[in-house]
């Protein structure tokens, strides 16, 4: 257990409407910003972020309201933080999101136009290099298991081998840095968390973002969707699906355990192939079908219930 010190205040302000509540706290089960094992309370969280290859604590808290938002930050390292946290927060935050075009394109479709009145002010957090990398181990992670058997081996993963805080009282625990899995070795990865055939694509995988082999976020950013997808799926075991879950291209990643709901969605029916429901959502949702999507499966029961699904 780390035990971390108050290094840094500051205060961010985000483009508005921004929902602190709906971006950050993402209160529910298997909901969280950075980190499974995050705290939170009515209007702060308590995670971790990457900072110069090490792990800082992060207590965000909002002072704010949707239309005029403003979320105070404390950060707690081991050492010294010389650098302005302000660049790396904003992105993580969302905070200069303009969903503004976004908001005009949801009034058009009833789904949207009710998502949109439920998750009012809702932004995406960019991706950073780790983030990246965690997403795609997570994907890693729940390849051919069962919900249950994913969380299990995610959780174990990060008892074991995670970044284990202290800093306000609370305890966070964050994902293992790339460097502590290739030194655990592929055997113990499988061993000690129970990963089975994953081991080896989970081992991969750190080993080839520790030998910078791993792609770069603003990289695949400056590529077209295509090329990014295409780089990402040269990682040992990411394949279409996870590539286009995983990617910074704001994407309606449409996957088989997804196409029948948007099908239904879209067409009234499950009988329509993810390529028709992928040019329905590109040709009508356009830069903001990464927005349609996070909507639309964030708001996914109430629309249920609600006969849209």
């Amino acid at each position: 257990m780390k035990m971390l010190e108050r290094a840094q205040a500051l205060k961010i302000t985000p483009v508005p409407p921004y929902s602190f509540d709906h971006t950050v706290l993402r209160t529910g089960e298997d909901k969280w910003w950075k980190t499974p094992f995050e705290h939170r309370s009515t209007n702060t969280l308590w995670s971790a972020l990457v900072y110069h290859e090490g792990v800082v604590g992060v207590k965000l808290h909002d002072s704010g309201t949707v239309e005029e938002p403003l979320i105070e930050v404390e950060v707690f390292s081991d050492g010294e933080v010389k650098a302005d946290f302000t660049p790396q927060l904003r992105p993580a935050l969302g905070a200069d999101e303009d969903i503004a075009e976004f908001y005009k394109v949801a009034e058009t479709y009833p789904y949207l136009r009710t998502a949109k009145s439920h998750l009012y002010g809702l932004k995406a957090c960019k991706e950073d290099d780790y983030t990246l990398f965690y997403n795609v181990l997570r994907c890693l992670l729940f390849r051919r298991a069962s919900h249950q058997k994913g969380r299990a081996m995610r959780d174990a993963l990060i008892q074991h081998f995670g970044e284990h805080l202290h800093f306000d009282g609370k305890d966070v625990m964050f994902w293992p840095l790339p460097l502590t899995l290739v030194q655990a070795g592929e055997e113990s990865l499988r061993e000690v968390c129970k990963l089975g055939f994953r081991a080896p694509y989970i081992y991969v995988l750190a080993e080839a973002f520790v030998s910078h082999q791993f792609p770069h976020v603003e990289t695949l950013r400056h590529m077209t969707a295509e090329e990014a997808l295409n780089q990402l799926q040269q990682l040992k075991g990411v394949g279409p699906q996870t590539a286009r879950l995983c990617t910074p291209h704001p994407l309606f990643p449409v996957t088989e355990w997804n196409a029948k709901l948007f099908s239904k969605l879209f067409f009234g029916d499950e009988s329509h192939t993810t390529e028709q429901i992928t040019a329905f959502v590109s040709s009508k949702f356009g830069q903001w079908q990464g927005y349609a999507f996070e909507y639309l499966m964030r708001d996914k029961e109430v629309l249920k219930k609600e006969g849209f699904f």
